[in-house]
């Protein structure tokens, strides 16, 4: 293989592997990333129930139904994806207080506009991939050209994904995880928070519901990249009348 059919499968998969994460991104985002799942299944809820009437500043979080954590979940999640301006304004009240709360403290609106800040970095780089991607695709029916075969691209991708979980666990999750947003978010910028000052935090039982939805954007990810790349290939090897 030459060197400048390598670089094509190489950037063909990477765009590949780009549109496989986004749409399952999108999914995920739809779907409130199964909050309700994780709230029943993962611990959320009993980490409310612990910590909600340990919070500092805010009262009677406890005391909120499931229902209303799943909505509060979800504007931020529709917050960090549409640019922040309302986070200010998420909301929740409880019958013992009386009066809506703000969920939020300055210092965790501050991260969370980070976060979206650095959503729409990645957007605007993965309109690029997408953009590049399509012009190859199209550039392959047109020619009629050659591509990575699918076992290539599954052995390199399932490769590649064993290769980062196993370095995550031998560097160790919480490590990784602080290097991450050491080195993303502004130096003066809070990202950590104790469950006793932060009701974000308590409300994603922060960082363990990470865990949750990176293990299931891996996985939706994996299969999609998969069914991509075997109809894509597919419909090459029909174009060209294999």
């Amino acid at each position: 293989m030459n060197l400048k059919k390598s670089l094509f499968s190489v950037n063909f998969s990477f765009g590949s592997l780009v549109v496989a994460l986004v749409l399952s991104w999108a999914l995920l985002a739809v779907n409130n990333f199964f909050y309700g799942v994780w709230h029943d299944f993962g611990g959320i809820k009993q980490g409310i129930e612990q910590y909600g009437p340990q919070n500092r500043y805010k009262l009677g979080f406890a005391e909120t139904t499931k229902e209303e954590r799943a909505r509060l979940f979800s504007e931020i999640v529709r917050e960090i994806h549409t640019g922040g301006k309302g986070l200010e304004d998420i909301q929740f009240t409880v019958d013992s207080v009386g009066h809506s709360q703000r969920l939020l403290r300055q210092p965790e609106v501050v991260h969370l506009l980070d976060v979206a800040h650095l959503i729409e970095v990645l957007a605007i780089f993965s309109i690029f991939v997408f953009f590049v991607w399509g012009v190859q695709v199209v550039w392959v029916f047109q020619k009629k050209a050659s591509v990575p075969s699918f076992k290539f691209q599954l052995v390199g991708l399932l490769s590649g994904v064993v290769l980062a979980v196993c370095l995550i666990f031998i560097i160790g999750p919480d490590t990784v995880f602080s290097w991450a947003h050491e080195t993303v978010f502004p130096d003066d910028h809070q990202w950590f928070f104790y469950y006793q000052e932060s009701l974000m935090s308590t409300l994603m039982l922060a960082p363990i519901i990470f865990a949750y939805i990176a293990v299931t954007w891996t996985v939706l990810a994996t299969l999609i990249y998969i069914a991509v790349q075997f109809l894509l290939l597919k419909a090459i090897q029909k174009k060209i009348g294999c």
